[in-house]
């Protein structure tokens, strides 16, 4: 192993800072390759997911010193990954209603219709 180098999930995990947040993994294997099944609110993901670019970094106290992303925000790429998101979401809440038996609202399936 090159030094310095993570090359494998037991390595991460001896690297890791005392002061992050753990958060509940599986890890397994899928046909040959190892896998990591990781699970998150929504409220957290958004939370721990800033943009690190220029601007950002520069006027966000928490971000100060962070490395910065080589490009600032396009707007595009978020809406896409907002609507991606949705989408997943939607999708999640209307098959777990399916499972317990109970009704789905107009509002859902418009939004899955697009």
């Amino acid at each position: 192993m090159e030094q310095g180098k993570i090359t494998t999930l037991g390595q991460l995990g001896s690297s890791l800072d005392s002061t992050a947040k753990t958060y509940p993994v599986l890890i397994g294997d899928n046909l040959g390759h190892r896998t990591l099944e990781f699970s998150l609110p929504l409220n957290q993901f958004i939370a721990i997911s800033g943009v690190g670019n220029r601007k950002n970094v520069s006027e966000i106290e928490i971000y100060q010193g962070e490395f910065h992303a080589q490009r600032n925000l396009i707007r595009e790429h978020a809406v896409g990954l907002a609507k991606y998101t949705l989408m997943g979401l939607v999708r999640s809440e209307i098959k777990s209603r399916l499972e317990a038996g109970r009704e789905i609202p107009e509002s859902l399936t418009d939004i899955k219709k697009g």
